[in-house]
């Protein structure tokens, strides 16, 4: 989803703020291209030193470019020529400035940010309106859980008949028990439908997806 909200075609060159795992990283080398490139940044050492022994062990060391930077303070690596910007920060509106710097002015850019918190993201979206930005969207992102079923319906009549037919079972002899059987067993064949449910209680931390587009200039 993050790749698509970016609008990533093979050959940009997209920054990223928040390398964490470098799952997305990866995601991103693979969106770009052998002739794209993706600068990822991140304040955190370990994060940036594993990204760059993965990156060579998975033969993206020419794509993925790592650096130990705070962009809301230094900037990104890249100035004037990114086509998306991508950020996981804590406070993700400090660096909306700097990525502007680092978009290609001269084409439409796009910028993605990920908040654990609604109060980041309402933030994010009031300082991406302030710099011009349009399109700004912001989805929430919660985990369900879904479970097929396949219930037998019964109505009143199904009721009424059910009553009857035991009554009849009691009186009758054991073939017309059998018969029975047999006739609930159809009957309760063509009863069945298909149902989806949730479980009552499904708890889960929720998360942000701001997107905004910046035109060009």
């Amino acid at each position: 989803m993050i790749i698509n909200l970016l609008d990533i075609v093979p050959g940009d060159i997209v920054c990223e703020s928040g390398t964490g795992s470098g799952s997305l990283t990866h995601g991103l080398a693979v969106a770009v291209g052998a002739h794209g490139k993706v600068y990822t940044h991140d304040i955190e050492e370990p994060q940036v030193k594993k990204i760059e022994t993965e990156a060579k062990a998975h033969g993206f060391s020419d794509r993925i470019i790592p650096a130990l930077r705070d962009v809301t303070q230094a900037g990104f690596q890249v100035q004037g020529q990114c086509s998306a910007v991508f950020l996981d920060l804590p406070a993700p509106c400090l660096a909306v400035a700097n990525a502007i710097a680092a978009f290609d002015r001269s084409r439409v850019s796009r910028l993605v940010s990920f908040s654990p918190c609604v109060e980041q993201a309402q933030d994010l979206c009031a300082t991406l309106s302030e710099y011009d930005f349009i399109n700004i969207r912001t989805i929430e992102l919660i985990g369900t859980t879904y479970k097929a079923e396949t219930p037998i319906i019964y109505d009143i009549s199904d009721m009424e008949k059910s009553k009857s037919s035991r009554k009849t079972i009691r009186r009758n002899a054991q073939n017309e028990i059998i018969s029975a059987n047999e006739s609930a067993t159809q009957y309760n064949d063509k009863k069945t439908s298909a149902l989806i449910a949730s479980p009552d209680k499904q708890p889960s931390h929720a998360g942000f997806l701001t997107s905004a587009t910046l035109l060009s200039r």
